[in-house]
C-alpha cells in the first residue's frame, strides 16, 4: 500500500511500505510556492518524526528551509545531523558551508566546501562558493584558482566570471577583471551586477566614458537602482560634467531622500560648479542626516572658506578634526583660516604641530604642513621642487596649482600682498578648475582687487 508523506516545499516524497525516496536539492536551487516558508519548516518538523522519513535528506531540507528563513543555527543542527546520517552527503556539507559564510566563519566554510570537493570533484558551485570565503579572508591567490575551476567545469559559470572579475579588481589587475566582467555580460546581457563591477573598473583606469555606458546600462535594466545613479554621477563628475553629475544625484536623491552620501556628491559637484550656497545647503543637509559625515563638514569649511566666512570655516573643520583626528587637511585648513580671520594664532600651529610630530607620513600634504610649520628648513623654493618632482606631468600640474596657492597663503598672513597675487595667478594659470586650492586663488584675488582678505 502506498502512503505519501506532506511535501518538503516542491519535493514530494513517497513512502512505499516502510522505505522512503527523497529529491535532495541545493541550496542555490531552492524556490518556494507562495513564499511559505514557515508552513514548509512546520512540514519539515513532521516528516522528521516520521520513523520512515527521518533520514540524511530529510535533514538536508529542514536544513535548507531554516538557511532561507536565516535560522542559521538551526540550519547547521540540521545539516550536522544529515552528515552523521551520511558523511557522503555532499550536498549537506555544502549547505551547511554556507550557513558557516553567512555567520562569516570562514575558516568552517571552506572545511566544507573542501569536503564536498573531495565528495565530487566536479561540483562547479562548490568551488565557486570556496572561492568567495578565500576571497573575503584575503586569501586571493586561492580564490582566484577556485573561481578558475569552476569556470573551468562550468565555462557558462556567470557569478564565477563575476567573483574572479572581483578578485582581480582587488588585487589592481583592472584589464583582467574587466575582460571577466565582459564574459559574465556574454552569457546573460543582463546581469546588472557584472556591468555596474566592469563600469568599476572603466572608472579606476580613468575610461570615463565607458564607465558611464555602463552604469547606464545598469539604470535601464534597473531604474531604481540608487548606486548606479551616484557611480555615474561620479563619472560625470569627473569628466567636469557637472550639470549631469548633478543631475545623476539628484535622481539618487529623488529614489532616496535620506541618502546623506548622494547629498554630499551633489554638494561637491555644485562647489565644482563655483555655486558655492547651493553646495552648502547639500552639505548641510548630508551632517543633518549623518552628523558623524567628516567630509560633509570639511568640504562645507571649503564653501565657507572661499566665500570668506572664516569662522565658519574654522567651526567646520574643528568638527572634522573631532571626527577624525587624524585628517591632516583639516588640520592645516584650520590654522590658514584661523590666520586668515584672527592673524597668526599659535594655538592652532601647535595643534598641526603636535599631529605631525606624532604621525608619520610621506604625503604630499606633510610638505606643505611642515613649511607652514617652519620644520625641516623648507623654503618656498623646496615646496615647488618637491612638488615638480613627479614624473607625471598631470599629478606634476596638479602639484604645482596647490603649491603655488599654499606659498601665496602665507605671503599673503605675512603681509606680502603682491606676492601672494602672483602665486595665486600662478596657482589659476595651472587650469585645474576642479581643485579646491585653484578656486581658492580665484576667490582670494577677487578678494584682494576689492581690498578684503
Amino acid at each position: 500500500m502506498k502512503k505519501k508523506c506532506t511535501p518538503l516545499f516542491i519535493v514530494i516524497l513517497i513512502f512505499f511500505k516502510y522505505s522512503c525516496s527523497y529529491g535532495a536539492y541545493s541550496i542555490d536551487d531552492l524556490r518556494y510556492e507562495n513564499g511559505a516558508i514557515d508552513k514548509q519548516i512546520e512540514e519539515c518538523t513532521k516528516v522528521l518524526a516520521t520513523p520512515c522519513c527521518s533520514n540524511d535528506v530529510a535533514y538536508l531540507n529542514c536544513g535548507n528551509a531554516h538557511y532561507t528563513q536565516k535560522e542559521y543555527d538551526k540550519a547547521i543542527k540540521d545539516y550536522t545531523r544529515a552528515v552523521e546520517l551520511n558523511p557522503g552527503n555532499t550536498m549537506a556539507y555544502k549547505g551547511r558551508g554556507n550557513t558557516y559564510y553567512m555567520k562569516r566563519l570562514f575558516d568552517q566554510a571552506i572545511a566544507d566546501y573542501t569536503k564536498a570537493i573531495v565528495l565530487d570533484p566536479k561540483f562547479a558551485a562548490a568551488y565557486k562558493d570556496r572561492g568567495n570565503a578565500y576571497k573575503n579572508k584575503g586569501l586571493y591567490d586561492e580564490a582566484i584558482a577556485d573561481f578558475g575551476k569552476a569556470i573551468d567545469l562550468n565555462p557558462k559559470y556567470v557569478n564565477a566570471y563575476t567573483q574572479r572579475g572581483d578578485v582581480y579588481y582587488i588585487k589592481g589587475f583592472y584589464d583582467k577583471a574587466m575582460a571577466d566582467f565582459g564574459k559574465a555580460i556574454d552569457l546573460d546581457p543582463k546581469d546588472a551586477n557584472a556591468y555596474t563591477h566592469r563600469g568599476d573598473a572603466y572608472y579606476t583606469k580613468e575610461f570615463y566614458d565607458k564607465a558611464i555606458a555602463d552604469y547606464s546600462k545598469v539604470i535601464a535594466l534597473h531604474p531604481e537602482d540608487v548606486n548606479a545613479y551616484i557611480y555615474r554621477g561620479n563619472a560625470y563628475d569627473d569628466k567636469g560634467l557637472y550639470d549631469d553629475a548633478i543631475a545623476d544625484y539628484t535622481k539618487a536623491i529623488d529614489l532616496t531622500p535620506k541618502f546623506s552620501h548622494a547629498f554630499g556628491e551633489r554638494g561637491v559637484a555644485q562647489f565644482k560648479k563655483g555655486f558655492y550656497d547651493e553646495a552648502m545647503a547639500d552639505f548641510g543637509k548630508a551632517i543633518d542626516l549623518d552628523p558623524k559625515d567628516v567630509s560633509a563638514y570639511t568640504h562645507r569649511g571649503d564653501a565657507y572658506y572661499i566665500k570668506g566666512f572664516y569662522d565658519k570655516a574654522i567651526a567646520d573643520y574643528g568638527k572634522a578634526i573631532d571626527l577624525d583626528p587624524k585628517n591632516e587637511y583639516a588640520y592645516l585648513c584650520l590654522m590658514i583660516s584661523t590666520w586668515l580671520s584672527n592673524g597668526n594664532d599659535e594655538g592652532v600651529a601647535d595643534k598641526l604641530r603636535r599631529y605631525v610630530s606624532s604621525n608619520s607620513s610621506d604625503g604630499w600634504i606633510r610638505i606643505i604642513s611642515k613649511y607652514y610649520l617652519g620644520m625641516d628648513g623648507l623654503n618656498e623654493q623646496s615646496v615647488l621642487a618637491e612638488a615638480t618632482k613627479s614624473t607625471d606631468d598631470r599629478v606634476r600640474m596638479q602639484r604645482l596649482c596647490e603649491a603655488y596657492y599654499y606659498l601665496g597663503v602665507k605671503r599673503l598672513v605675512a603681509g606680502n600682498r603682491r606676492g601672494a597675487a602672483d602665486y595665486f595667478t600662478k596657482s589659476v594659470k595651472t587650469d585645474e578648475k576642479s581643485f579646491l586650492e585653484y578656486m581658492a586663488a580665484e576667490a582670494m584675488l577677487s578678494r584682494m582687487r576689492e581690498g578684503t582678505p
